[in-house]
């Protein structure tokens, strides 16, 4: 008996995209393209019953090259880099079930090119205890 470890092709977007995240949001898992060669930041979202992803909604912009999910306190936004016009952070509708435009990232010398996420702790100190 022969077993394969190829991937097989199981769904495709008509159009081409230079990042891709996943990230899931009340029991759903979404998927964030961006797409600059038709100016947008595609979000798709898992269809349990038809097994592949469908369209869910559409972030248009100016040169999308990056959209990066981020989830804060059960409310999920999707940071769009551009390359001119500025970069802005969408926030999720549960009323609207859309991204609607949240804040913009400043204008100016730099560029959001490539996005990551980092997570910060904090550590609370008890009065007394010796930090040295």
């Amino acid at each position: 008996m022969f077993l394969s470890t190829d991937f097989i092709l199981h769904q495709s977007v008509a159009s081409e995209s230079l990042s891709v995240d996943t990230f899931s949001y009340k029991n759903d898992v979404y998927v964030a393209i961006s797409a600059p060669s038709t100016e947008s930041c595609l979000i798709f979202q898992w269809d349990h019953i038809e097994m592949n992803f469908r369209t869910y909604d559409n972030i248009t912009g100016q040169s999308i090259v990056g959209c990066k999910s981020v989830i804060i306190e059960n409310e999920v936004f999707v940071i769009v880099a551009q390359l001119f016009g500025g970069s802005h952070i969408y926030k999720f509708d549960d009323d609207q079930s859309r991204f609607n435009k949240f804040q913009d990232i400043e204008k100016g010398p730099y560029k959001l090119l490539n996005i990551h996420t980092f997570i910060v702790f904090t550590h609370k100190l008890e009065r007394g205890q010796d930090v040295s």
